[in-house]
């Protein structure tokens, strides 16, 4: 593009432009930058299309970007080819990644065309907070927000994620995987940790969902890492020669089954040179109330399963059981050097 201007002074105008990254294309009929690096771009557009004419793009009439990072977009429109799918008269936002608003237009067969809009705020020093709105041609609209915050001894992330899903899954009619079908579709989970004292520390996990397929469907790296998310409360005191604990651990998603522990106690000693012997030892007990809760469906099928298994009042579901329970493990090793480089541990 022709530019023209001053360098000393960095004020500079050019004409008509195109840019183009690794991931990200823009161009745009041209702009201009004054000493004070406040920049001006006129019919802008930006895309991650990296062809000449880009499949989707999202264009302005004019950007206003100044020196603490903030901008201001006027006459914004998503087109997918040059057919135009949403319009915004002004947008406005932040270019620093710690107040920063993001845009994301694309195209996928599980949401159709949609925009995803994000807003962050930093938190003084503790951290930072987001709300992000997506725009979905099959799917509705989602809500969500995004809290972390951080100190020295205590740390707490809140994430909450809520959409009326116009095309929830479903196995049958009216019904998915036996369960009624759900569209107001959402998300609660939050953790948090406090460090109570050098060797006490506090963890509270909680998750929160509206049904069996939530995660799957949108969150899929949470789900890829634990298919059924546990909710928990435990106390744990670590020394250097053991480690004692007390967890509870409720079932908040009658869509599981699940094993509560109602509490558990557990000691665990690592392994431990036996003074000057050439024995170590090492030790874990626990014991706890522990309750098994069958999931609970809405669609009885009695005729695939065994009447005697039936409880009454749940459906075709096994009857709910209770038990204490408490074991104790304990080894001896007897460490071996064979040669310099083989080594052997009997147990």
């Amino acid at each position: 593009p022709a530019v023209k201007g001053n360098l000393e002074t960095r004020a500079l105008q050019f004409g008509p432009y195109r840019l183009d990254s690794s991931v990200w294309h823009s161009g745009g009929a041209g702009g201009s930058n004054d000493a004070s690096e406040h920049k001006v771009l006129e019919e802008a557009w930006l895309s991650t299309c990296d062809r000449e004419h880009p499949h989707y793009r999202l264009s302005a009439g004019r950007i206003v970007h100044s020196a603490d990072g903030s901008f201001l977009a006027r006459h914004v429109v998503l087109k997918f080819g040059s057919v135009p799918v949403f319009y915004f008269p002004i947008l406005w936002g932040s270019t620093d990644e710690r107040r920063s608003f993001m845009f994301k237009p694309g195209y996928s067969s599980r949401k159709g065309a949609y925009l995803e809009l994000s807003r962050t705020w930093a938190i003084a020093d503790l951290g930072e907070s987001d709300l992000q709105l997506d725009l979905m041609a099959k799917r509705g609209i989602g809500l969500g927000s995004n809290t972390h915050l951080e100190t020295e001894n205590q740390e707490l992330d809140v994430n909450a994620y809520g959409v009326l899903d116009s095309d929830p899954p479903e196995t049958e009619p009216g019904f998915n995987r036996r369960f009624e079908e759900t569209h107001d579709r959402y998300r609660l989970h939050s953790y948090y940790r406090n460090r109570l004292t050098d060797d006490l520390t506090l963890r509270l996990n909680v998750d929160f969902l509206s049904d069996i397929d939530m995660l799957e469907d949108w969150f899929k790296r949470d789900f890829r890492r634990l298919q059924q998310p546990r909710s928990y409360l435990d106390l744990s005191y670590d020394r250097q020669l053991y480690s004692l604990g007390l967890t509870v651990r409720p079932r908040l998603n009658d869509f599981y089954t699940t094993v509560e522990t109602l509490p558990e106690l557990r000691l665990d000693v690592p392994r431990l040179a036996i003074g000057e012997l050439p024995l170590q030892y090492q030790g874990s007990t626990t014991a706890g109330y522990y309750s098994l809760k069958w999931r609970k469906f809405d669609l009885s099928r009695r005729d695939v399963l065994d009447e005697l298994v039936y409880d009454p009042e749940r459906h075709d579901a096994p009857g709910d059981y209770q038990s204490w329970r408490g074991d104790t493990l304990h080894f001896l090793y007897l460490p071996l050097a064979l040669e310099d480089r083989v080594s052997l541990t009997p147990r």
